[in-house]
């Protein structure tokens, strides 16, 4: 999923609504995967988690 965002962040300034509106939602998704390995206890998925939230936070608030 990460790569399917970076491409969509790099057309955030040519394309529409339609574009911010998808990033908001797989970064949203993203949040449940990552919120169930840091519960686990994988090592990496806290930052994953933080940074899903970080990201819908910025799409919405920006």
């Amino acid at each position: 999923m990460g790569p399917v965002r970076l491409v969509l962040a790099f057309r955030y300034r040519t394309a529409g609504t339609g574009v911010r509106t998808t990033s908001i939602v797989l970064a949203s998704v993203q949040i449940l995967p990552a919120l169930g390995g840091t519960a686990r206890g994988v090592p990496g998925g806290a930052f994953a988690l933080l940074g899903a939230i970080t990201e819908v936070v910025a799409r919405v608030c920006g």
